[in-house]
C-alpha cells in the first residue's frame, strides 16, 4: 500500500491543475460550465493513477469533497479515449453501491456528467426498470449502477451473457467502502467481484470511495485480497463542503391540550358519544327480502337461522321454508326471489 503525496506547496487556488490537463476536451468543459474556480485536492490528485489503470486506488476523504467525481471524471475520460480512438469497450465501468436509494440520488448527476460524451449510464436494482436491464443484456455500454444482491442475481440469471457484458470492462467501483468490510455482505462483494474478473478473462481495476476509514490499509488489504501492497491510498485532509441540515418536530399532546379537546367534542357533537368508542357486541341480523341475512365478517360465532320464513309472497300467496335441507344462511336463496324466476334460470315477469 502506498500513499500519495501532495501536490505541491502551493495553494489549490494558485497552483496549475495538471489533472485538468489530463481530462478528456469534453470534461473540460463540463468543469468549465460548472463554474469550478478549482478541482478539490482528492480530485487533483487522483486523476493520474486512475486514467493510467495500473494499480487499485482508495480515496478516503471527508463527505461532499468530490468522491464521486474525483473517480468518475478519470474514468470517463479514458472511456471517450478508448471511443474516439475506435475501440468497442462495450461496458466500461461497474459502480457497485450499497443501497438502492444512493444509486437513485446519484443517478441523474452520473447521467449529467456521461451525456457530454455519449455514454449510456444504467442501473439495475430491484426498483429500476425492465426495460433498462434489457438494454444492458442486448448492447452493454457505459456505465452500471448496480447492488451486490443485483450483481449476485445477474450471474445467477443470465449466466450465459456475463462474459459479453463484462468483457469490456475497464474498472470496477465500490462506493461506500466502510459498510462492506468485515461483514457477511463484504464477503460476498469479494466473491462477486473476483468473478467479475473471471468473465472479463484479465485484471480489472478496483477503485473504492469512503469518508470514514480507520485503517487503511485493512480497507487495502480488502479491497485487493493478497494485493494490498499494490493499492494506492491517496487519503486527502481537506474538509468537505457545507451542509446544511434542517430538523423539523410537531409535539401534540393527548391531553392538556384545546386543540385535541375541542376535536374530541366536535366529534362527540356531530356523531354521538358511541362513535368514540369500539362496540363490545356484534351486531344483530338484518332482514333482507323476507330473509335472516347475518354479517359473516364478524368474528363471534353467528347466530343459528331461523328454521322458517314467515312473509308471504306475493306471487304465489303461500307461506314457505327460508332454508332448503342443504341450504345455509348466507348461500340460501330467498321465495320471492325463486317464484320469479322459470326452470331454466332466467327472470320472467310476475302474474297479475
Amino acid at each position: 500500500m502506498t500513499s500519495s503525496p501532495r501536490s505541491g506547496s502551493e495553494s489549490p487556488a494558485t497552483a496549475p491543475s495538471r489533472a485538468y490537463e489530463l481530462y478528456h476536451p469534453h470534461i473540460q468543459r463540463w468543469i468549465y460550465e460548472r463554474g469550478w474556480d478549482r478541482l478539490r485536492d482528492v480530485q487533483e490528485r487522483a486523476a493520474e493513477s486512475i486514467i493510467s489503470g495500473a494499480r487499485d486506488v482508495i480515496l478516503a476523504s471527508a463527505t461532499a469533497s468530490g468522491k464521486t467525481e474525483a473517480a468518475l471524471l478519470p474514468i470517463c475520460t479514458a472511456l471517450a479515449d478508448l471511443r474516439d480512438a475506435g475501440v468497442d469497450a462495450g461496458l466500461g465501468a461497474l459502480y457497485v453501491s450499497p443501497l438502492k436509494a444512493l444509486i437513485n440520488d446519484q443517478y441523474d448527476r452520473i447521467v449529467e456528467l456521461c451525456e457530454p460524451l455519449d455514454l449510456p449510464v444504467h442501473r439495475w436494482h430491484g426498483d429500476a426498470p425492465a426495460s433498462g436491464k434489457a438494454r444492458v443484456l442486448r448492447s452493454p455500454a457505459g456505465l452500471l449502477l448496480i447492488t451486490p444482491e443485483s450483481l449476485e442475481a445477474l450471474f445467477v440469471r443470465h449466466g450465459n451473457r456475463v462474459r459479453r457484458i463484462f468483457g469490456g470492462l475497464r474498472y470496477v467501483v465500490v462506493d461506500e467502502l466502510h459498510s462492506f468490510i468485515g461483514t457477511e455482505r463484504g464477503a460476498q462483494l469479494q466473491s462477486l467481484l473476483h468473478r467479475v474478473e473471471l468473465s472479463a478473462g484479465r485484471r480489472v481495476p478496483r477503485i473504492a470511495l469512503s469518508a470514514t476509514l480507520g485503517d487503511l490499509t485493512a480497507a487495502a488489504g480488502y479491497l485487493r485480497p493478497g494485493g494490498a501492497a499494490d493499492v494506492a491510498v491517496i487519503a486527502s485532509a481537506e474538509p468537505g463542503g457545507e451542509i446544511r441540515l434542517q430538523v423539523r418536530g410537531y409535539l401534540e399532546p393527548a391531553s392538556g391540550n384545546p386543540t385535541y379537546a375541542s376535536r374530541r367534542t366536535l366529534a362527540q357533537r356531530t356523531r354521538g358519544p358511541a362513535a368514540m368508542s369500539r362496540p363490545t357486541a356484534p351486531p344483530s341480523p338484518t332482514i333482507f327480502s323476507g330473509c335472516f341475512a347475518t354479517p359473516t365478517t364478524w368474528s363471534s360465532p353467528t347466530p343459528a337461522p331461523p328454521s322458517k320464513c314467515t312473509p308471504t309472497c306475493s306471487t304465489s300467496g303461500r307461506r314457505g321454508p327460508a332454508y332448503g335441507p342443504s341450504s345455509s344462511p348466507t348461500t340460501a336463496a330467498c321465495p320471492r326471489r325463486s317464484a320469479n324466476t322459470s326452470r331454466s334460470g332466467s327472470r320472467t315477469r310476475p302474474r297479475r
